[in-house]
């Protein structure tokens, strides 16, 4: 029941991709800059995934959603509202149960738009089909498929160089303020939320003409 895809304008054709993230660490090379003058304790393996989505003219990028390993982690206290969509789980992967929660949710916002949309998505265990979707045709694409790769890399790529510079900046503030070099999960989604709003059309546009 898909129409094809020409039949859509660029703007409601979307390309949903998820990483994974070890939100707490530091570019190796780091630890060379002056490393001494800050504790840096121990080095994180706290993992995230984070799913990104834009549209294929680049003039939106939906929400971040960010799959962290506890539902209420100490950093999240009287905080009110994220930047982001979150959940979670142990191991703080994409599961259909999450993949399913998040489609409805972005169904109906695009109902609320009255838009028809597309939702390109990698074919990966996780992302099963998800009945009752009014808004949103789900369309799932080979995940080792040059196109897939190509996009992979140009704006995943550019939201993880953006985030590891915030990462960088705080380090060195650290380091010439004498101080310990800490990192919650709030400061990573607040930050990724920040590197996200600054990826630009261009990018975006260039990633999908690869």
């Amino acid at each position: 029941n898909v129409l094809p895809l020409n039949d859509y304008q660029l703007k409601n054709v979307f390309y949903i991709q998820e990483t994974g993230l070890l939100y707490q660490m530091l570019p190796h090379k780091t630890f060379a800059f002056k490393g001494e003058t800050c504790s840096v304790g121990k080095l994180s393996k706290e993992r995230i995934t984070v799913v990104v989505g834009t549209n294929m003219d680049g003039s939106e990028k939906l929400p971040l959603l960010v799959i962290g390993k506890h539902k209420n982690p100490h950093s999240f206290k009287d905080v009110k509202s994220l930047p982001v969509d979150y959940e979670a789980n142990d191991m703080a992967w994409m599961t259909s149960e999450v993949f399913e929660q998040w489609m409805h949710k972005l169904d109906d916002r695009f109902q609320a738009q009255q838009r028809q949309v597309i939702f390109l998505i990698e074919s990966l265990p996780a992302h099963t089909e998800v009945k009752n979707l009014t808004s949103v045709k789900l369309v799932f694409t080979p995940p080792d498929s040059s196109s897939c790769i190509a996009r992979k890399q140009g704006i995943i790529r550019s939201l993880k160089i953006k985030y590891r510079s915030c990462l960088i900046k705080r380090f060195v503030d650290c380091v010439e303020g004498n101080q310990e070099y800490m990192l919650t999960l709030l400061d990573a989604i607040e930050m990724l939320h920040l590197c996200w709003r600054n990826i630009t059309p261009e990018t975006i546009v260039k990633s999908y003409s690869e």
